[in-house]
């Protein structure tokens, strides 16, 4: 067996570890393609004899589980909004191409547009997803179970409602499909394809900054809200991609069925074993949704349909079991962390060859030194094939990137022409040009057109390098509160109360346990509105606006408990926290701009992070979760930062270094701080001016010695001397 050393030595072993971490990223699009095509070829030479038609059956339904788990998973697992009403969707995708596709065999119909399957599932899919928004618009403003109930809710008055509108589902009498009936192999191909682009768009949104997004907000919505992000157009948006994938695949369902009434439309077993099959996978990540599918539903085809009326049993009893013992799902007894096979490549890399820090960045297919003329080589051969925005991009970009932004449009348009072409009404109204070319004429021509558009917005996004805020006014006013009043029923915590804060101050605010300090932030930052009074950034009036807006007008702020996304790297947590202005949103989805990724880096080696910026952010020391936190808020450019107990928690020798930051900050980035703190030599050194709070009243304000010696703030912190 080799050696650490001898394996250092290994160049090519090296060189071939690198290769595989880099092609890492592309193994999942792999393996789901060759599943795909393994699928349709089962289905075209196995599948089709009459001896498997049971087969065909089973396969049939194992796809549709797979599309159904995989659009909940979207809601409820990459956003932790636990759905239990999404069968609703299922019987609105019904309905509607029951609707859209009869002709005048039902007069009682008010949608009767006699199109055929492949007319109406477009439509299906914009009414589920419209519908989605109309219910998430209220619900998704509901947290934990009381989102759950109230979808749950829903699920019941849709249903009964099926039951007594005649002009749109016959008030519960049933809507037979017309005949030609579907064939079972086109039902096949047609779930085929559906679990296919919904695994694929779960897979993109995974990757994607939005991916990282919507981990936030399932870690912790008000700490998103903070970050500048709009969680709820987020969370609705989503809500509608999940609820028209679903309404499609029960269009489908209903379609295969031949018939469609309000039982059918609505099974109510349906969310509960959707929500099983994704926790047994691994619920939040796309893989997940896909393996639960495929073992719950052969386990309860081969094995629990022979139990009976003990099946509901050994359900509930199975879910009790994985809920206790299987909360990352069969996912997550192999990648519990969720870092993926790329980061495990790296780990093992570098344990062979003995480098230090096993988590320091590393240069994508960085070689080893006796290889370094080949790889020169290469880039020679780079410039002289590609233009220089082009090799400016592969620099900025990495490998797995660049694949991907390729990979997935392609993959997109693919679907679109093979729809097309399998809609013999759609291709007659193209024009003769387009018509006469061929699909992978098409498919070339708008690969072209995407990479020069991606090669200039590149140009652009280079060239905004140095875009910042506005020049810096010391002493002008940013932040102001006018008789600020926040009342909790009969309790008022902050009664009314002014400050105003400057540009280029260090302010503190103080005040004995339960004084009102952090209501205060918690109104002016917009996590709790004010009951009365004005509170205005820049002149502007923010008392009413939300967490996420505020922050995008240039206020920032910590908690007292830190709140970082633990779930993510540290670099990830910064790059959350940047709104990327300027930059188009499909480009937004995958990557950041290159002028957003070297301040990213650059704060990262100013707040002494550089090393473990590939680390979780749960990884971290309290003093470095805390430092990490400060430089999120930093991301945003913001005028003012609000700091509640920048200490708390934090290592006492971390503390000076913590001071000796925000000083940085403020002397040479001209970041104006308020901050609350306990720590009295702490904020006395630092602070110009302090504010002090008693029972929710100002009852001071002054520089560090007038308050020390303030009779007022000496009897709010040690009593009355009798």
């Amino acid at each position: 067996m080799a050696t650490r050393t001898q394996v250092k030595r290994n160049t090519l072993l090296d060189t071939t570890l690198r290769f595989l971490e880099s092609v890492a990223p592309l193994v999942t699009p792999a393996v789901a393609l060759i599943a795909l095509y393994y699928m349709y070829e089962y289905g075209t030479n196995t599948l089709t004899l009459r001896e498997h038609r049971a087969s065909l059956s089973v396969f049939t339904f194992a796809l549709m589980w797979i599309g159904l788990t995989s659009s909940w998973n979207l809601i409820g697992g990459y956003t932790g909004y636990i759905d239990f009403g999404h069968t609703l969707f299922i019987g609105i995708g019904a309905y509607t191409v029951a609707n859209m596709m009869w002709s005048a065999v039902y007069d009682d119909l008010a949608l009767n547009y006699s199109l055929n399957v492949w007319q109406s599932l477009p439509v299906v899919f914009i009414v589920g997803a419209l519908f989605a928004g109309v219910f998430g618009w209220p619900t998704l403003r509901l947290k934990g179970p009381y989102f759950a109930i109230a979808m749950l809710g829903l699920f019941v008055a849709v249903r009964a409602m099926s039951d007594t509108l005649p002009t749109l589902t016959r008030a519960g009498q049933g809507i037979q499909f017309r005949r030609p009936f579907a064939e079972p192999l086109t039902v096949y191909y047609t779930f085929l394809a559906l679990a296919g682009i919904i695994f694929f768009t779960s897979l993109w949104i995974y990757r994607s900054q939005l991916g990282k997004k919507l981990q936030a907000i399932r870690e912790d919505e008000v700490g998103a809200d903070m970050r500048g992000i709009n969680t709820t157009a987020i969370k609705i948006g989503i809500f509608m991609l999940a609820g028209g994938f679903s309404a499609t695949i029960g269009a489908v369902r209903a379609w295969s069925q031949t018939y469609v009434d309000t039982t059918l439309a609505y099974p109510p077993d349906y969310t509960i074993t959707i929500i099983m099959m994704t926790m047994l996978g691994g619920i939040g990540r796309p893989w997940g949704p896909v393996i639960g599918a495929s073992v719950f539903f052969y386990a309860e085809t081969t094995f629990w349909a022979e139990l009976g009326d003990l099946n509901l049993i050994v359900t509930g009893v199975f879910l009790i079991v994985l809920v206790l013992f299987m909360p990352g799902g069969i996912i997550g007894f192999f990648d519990p962390e969720d870092r993926g096979l790329a980061w495990h490549i790296r780990k093992l890399r570098l344990y062979l060859t003995s480098e230090r820090d096993p988590e320091a960045p590393r240069p994508v297919m960085q070689a080893a030194q006796p290889h370094a003329s080949f790889y020169r080589q290469v880039r020679n051969v780079m410039q002289k094939v590609l233009a220089e925005p082009a090799l400016r991009f592969v620099d900025t970009h990495r490998f797995e990137v660049i694949a991907s932004i390729i990979a997935y449009p392609v993959f997109i348009l693919i679907t679109i022409l093979v729809w097309m072409r399998w809609n013999a009404d759609i291709a007659r109204v193209l024009p003769d040009v387009l018509a006469g070319l061929s699909g992978g004429e098409v498919v070339l021509s708008l690969l072209i057109l995407y990479l020069i558009y991606l090669t200039v917005q590149t140009i652009m996004d280079i060239s905004r390098y140095e875009v910042g805020r506005e020049e810096f006014q010391e002493g002008k006013v940013i932040l102001r509160g006018e008789r600020v009043v926040k009342d909790f029923g009969g309790l008022r915590a902050v009664n009314n109360v002014d400050f105003e804060i400057r540009a280029g101050e260090i302010v503190g605010l103080i005040g004995p346990n339960g004084s009102g300090k952090t209501t205060l932030f918690n109104c002016i930052s917009g996590v709790l509105p004010v009951t009365s009074g004005t509170v205005m950034l820049d002149n502007k009036v923010i008392s009413r606006k939300p967490s996420w807006r505020i922050n995008r007008m240039g206020l920032a702020r910590t908690f007292q408990k830190i709140r970082i996304f633990d779930d993510l790297t540290v670099y990830d947590n910064l790059l959350l926290s940047r709104q990327w202005d300027g930059v188009p949103t499909f480009l937004w989805l995958y990557i950041a701009p290159p002028y957003i990724r070297r301040q990213t880096e650059e704060l990262l080696e100013f707040l002494l992070l550089e090393q473990v910026q590939h680390n979780l952010a749960s990884k971290l020391s309290g003093g470095q979760k805390r430092l990490l936190e400060i430089g999120m808020s930093l991301m945003s450019s913001p005028e003012i930062v609000l700091l509640d107990e920048a200490t708390s928690g934090v290592n006492p020798t971390l503390i000076e270094e913590i001071k000796a930051t925000i000083r940085h900050l403020n002397k040479e980035r001209h970041v104006t701080f308020f901050l609350i703190e306990h720590n009295m030599n702490f904020i006395m050194d630092l602070c110009e001016r302090l504010y002090v709070l008693d029972y929710g009243v100002r009852i001071a304000d002054g520089s560090p010695e007038e308050i020390q010696n303030d009779p007022e703030v000496i009897e709010a912190y040690f009593g009355r001397d009798e």
